[in-house]
């Protein structure tokens, strides 16, 4: 049935070795390109990236929309802008391959902020003005197709679980223009109800500290998010060089390496608060590996020794501190291709 769709198909060349068999021999299977077709986006406070993606795993197409939201600044998306911004990115990516919206076996979307996955509702996020969002039934009463929402953390980490041979229990830290958690135990990833994944970033670290976008001072993501370190940069009274948030951090690296004293303190306390957050999950975890990934995570070096500073500061984390492995990812677009993958099993042949 699925050959005669034309959606697999059979590639007699293949070493496929069915000595050992009896009955027709082993022919190895195809899927082909240009069936079922699914969008995935992943959206974030600097923009939109969306692609058109089929069965097989090809991208047809993508694009890109930056913006620029802040919750400092006051211009954060209403709901029914969010929603129709987004509309109107499915309807470009559809129309430039020739394709009806309706046709989308699915949309999944990967967002920052405190997502119930499985019913698809935006309780908080620093790109909206409202709280508890249904954004996904409000897509699919739009679009007339099946909407997923994700967190980007937790698509990340789904990735390290399906590509990588990592451990079975440990904690991933996606380090950039937010903090996002992942945890991983005996090999299954970690939900809370409503499908919510971890959500550490607004632990309180220092309850005089800066004030955060969910309405408490001092919370975790005001410390590391590298737009965060950018900023106390400034104040310090540094200029980092470069374009864009990549070349900020490695003009950072730069100045960790010659021992930039203001800009050591800035990453020393940056990986105190992931050291805050480490004690606060593996004190109840028998985690003994981190992995940190994302654009911020390039830093690992100074992160990762303030991190097991703080848990050795613990009594309830020293034994775990002794043999705790950091591991730095360097691929950046982790979560991205976490994403994609979760798009192609969001729905079923």
């Amino acid at each position: 049935m699925l050959a005669e769709e034309g959606l697999i198909r059979e590639n007699p060349g293949a070493d496929t070795d069915s000595s050992d068999r009896a009955g027709r021999p082993a022919t190895e299977l195809a899927l082909n390109e240009g069936h079922y077709f699914s969008a995935a986006m992943y959206v974030s406070i600097e923009g939109v990236s969306a692609y058109l993606q089929d069965v097989s795993g090809k991208v047809h197409r993508s694009l890109n929309q930056p913006w620029q939201v802040s919750f400092k600044q006051g211009n954060l998306f209403s709901p029914s802008v969010f929603s129709a911004k987004l509309q109107a990115l499915v309807g470009s990516l559809c129309a430039g391959h020739d394709i009806e919206v309706n046709v989308l076996k699915s949309v999944c979307i990967a967002t920052q902020g405190k997502i119930a996955q499985h019913t698809g509702i935006i309780y908080q996020s620093q790109l909206l003005d409202e709280q508890n969002v249904p954004l996904a039934s409000m897509l699919k009463n739009a679009l007339g197709v099946p909407v997923h929402l994700y967190n980007i953390a937790w698509c990340s980490t789904f990735c390290f679980n399906v590509f990588n041979q990592f451990e079975d229990s440990y904690i991933a830290l996606l380090l950039g223009y937010g903090l996002g958690t992942g945890i991983c135990i005996d090999g299954r990833l970690i939900a809370g109800p409503d499908g919510l994944a971890p959500e550490v970033s607004h632990l309180t670290y220092d309850k005089h500290g800066p004030v955060c976008y969910c309405g408490a001072r001092g919370c975790a993501e005001q410390y590391v998010t590298y737009n965060a370190i950018f900023g106390q940069a400034e104040q310090a009274g540094i200029t980092l060089e470069g374009a864009t948030p990549v070349e900020k951090l490695h003009h950072i690296s730069e100045l960790l390496n010659v021992g930039n004293p203001a800009m050591l303190a800035i990453i020393n306390q940056a990986g105190d608060v992931l050291g805050h957050i480490a004690v606060q999950l593996m004190a109840m975890l028998d985690v003994r590996h981190i992995y940190l990934n994302g654009e911020t995570a390039i830093l690992h070096e100074y992160l990762g020794a303030a991190i097991k500073e703080a848990l050795e500061r613990h009594g309830s984390t020293q034994a775990i501190a002794s043999r705790l492995s950091i591991t730095y990812e360097p691929d950046t677009d982790v979560a991205t291709r976490g994403l994609l993958e979760l798009t192609n099993r969001s729905f079923l042949v």
